[in-house]
């Protein structure tokens, strides 16, 4: 995985980057995003607790679906007539 160098020599990778690997370390491991985000010490220094939780409501990223599928229908017959 290819990051940027960071103080102190360290390497910064990027957030979809760092996403993915908490993914995939939560299905390795069996265990919650939100509990495998909350302990990488690049996303906690980052977002708070309170953070992640909102980020990970369902309510906050579903509640949209209707308006984007209303929105593609509507590009759609506007692209048809």
């Amino acid at each position: 995985m290819q990051g940027e160098e960071g103080p102190g020599g360290a390497v910064r990778v990027a957030p979809r980057d760092l996403v993915e690997q908490c993914c995939k370390q939560a299905v390795k491991e069996g265990a919650h995003l939100r509990a495998v985000l909350g302990a990488n010490a690049e996303v906690s220094a980052q977002l708070s607790a309170d953070e992640l939780d909102r980020l990970l409501d369902p309510a906050h990223y579903l509640g949209q679906a209707q308006r984007w599928v209303d929105r593609a229908v509507a590009l759609h017959r506007s692209a048809n007539h």
